[in-house]
């Protein structure tokens, strides 16, 4: 019995040293996420896929047209890049022009917050497509993204 709790004790006191060594450590998982997540760009597949199901539940809650959608992105490209700075994200700021299931083009803003995912994972994506941000949310015209 004597052996049991040495053994328990020890299992303890290892896994607390394990877990001070995670938390001590100068790098963590959510580095990694960060530092691939900047490898993004305006144009990844995935950005665009994000959008398109974010602007898919915008439709259906905010417009109540479920018909509407992004039906392709294309010209897209950087109109600005900032560094961690004036915040603890690096930011890209990004445009393109959107095809609209209803046949109208519109121009999109979109920004990128690498690092500023969920819990800080991944990245975060904002995104304003002209004419349809009814409560200027990003401002007149999308101003904020721009």
């Amino acid at each position: 019995m004597m052996k049991s709790n040495m053994s328990k004790f020890a299992a303890i006191l290892l896994s607390g040293a394990m877990l001070n060594a995670l938390l001590l450590s100068p790098a963590s998982a959510a580095d990694m996420v960060y530092s691939e997540a900047q490898n993004n760009d305006c144009s990844d597949v995935k950005v665009i896929n994000r959008i398109k199901s974010r602007f898919h539940i915008q439709a259906n809650e905010v417009h109540h047209n479920p018909d509407l959608q992004v039906a392709e992105l294309y010209n897209t490209y950087e109109t600005r890049y900032e560094t961690e700075g004036k915040s603890p994200f690096a930011r890209r700021y990004c445009k393109a022009q959107a095809y609209m299931s209803d046949g109208q083009q519109r121009s999109i803003w979109y920004l990128l917050e690498y690092g500023a995912g969920f819990a800080g994972l991944g990245n975060n994506v904002e995104f304003c497509i002209s004419g349809l941000d009814r409560w200027n949310v990003y401002g007149a015209h999308c101003n904020i993204l721009r």
